[in-house]
């Protein structure tokens, strides 16, 4: 019996995340200890600012189709 091509994109998907996971784990592992926190307050502000483009984007679709 074969998968389904959905499952093993689904399946390709999840082994490049893990992977993706893994190297991103090993890059902080490898911070020195007093970049550590700075590099993570800059990516949780990015995050934020990923998250408010997002939504940004989200009403000006909203409007636009109004």
């Amino acid at each position: 019996m074969s998968r389904s091509p959905d499952f093993d994109k689904a399946d390709r998907a999840l082994d490049e995340a893990s992977r993706a996971l893994s190297s991103e784990r090993e890059f902080y592992e490898r911070l020195p200890a007093g970049l550590s926190p700075k590099y993570l307050k800059l990516m949780a502000d990015l995050a934020g600012l990923q998250e408010r483009a997002r939504k940004l984007q989200a009403e000006f679709q909203r409007k636009e189709l109004l």
